[in-house]
């Protein structure tokens, strides 16, 4: 008897662990003109990272506008789906609050970002099947959808 689609997928995970990428979920809001503190206590999330626009920190990068970022957890994998679904879950319980930031903030930018750190050439890109009920929750929120991806040297944290 062929193994089940979950047991086959447990069962590449654990043997090909070394080949996934790192893969975080985040939740951004950017824009100009953001009160960072006032979204941190609207919201009752406390943000990974906020930094305004022009404001100097440990990245070289100087941020063009404001941003306030809460991150999922990290991990290697080859299905990236629920890392996905419980950031969403995490912001679920809120929504009233950022239906409140969505108004008073109606220019920012809200979105759910999906981020892999690809080490190897020989790194799998990981699995993305958003169930649909997902995708309608992000877009009942007013989240956009996105994945971005990095080529990161062996001795990066993320690896």
């Amino acid at each position: 008897m062929d193994p089940e689609p979950d047991e086959m997928n447990q069962q590449r995970q654990s043997t090909e662990n070394a080949n996934f990428p790192a893969v975080q979920a985040q939740f951004t809001i950017r824009g100009n003109g953001l009160d960072l503190g006032a979204i941190t206590a609207e919201l009752g999330l406390a943000p990974s990272s906020a930094r305004s626009a022009g404001s100097r920190s440990r990245n070289p990068l100087l941020p063009r506008v404001d941003i306030w970022a809460f991150q999922g957890r990290q991990q290697r994998t080859v299905d990236a789906s629920g890392l996905v679904d419980h950031l969403v879950g995490t912001i679920v319980p809120v929504a009233d609050n950022l239906a409140r930031v969505r108004r008073r903030y109606p220019s920012a930018v809200y979105d759910i970002t999906l981020v892999v750190y690809v080490a190897s050439p020989g790194c799998e890109f990981p699995d993305i099947n958003l169930a649909p009920d997902l995708m309608a929750t992000m877009s009942r929120l007013g989240l956009r959808f996105n994945v971005s991806t990095y080529a990161i040297a062996d001795d990066h944290p993320a690896n």
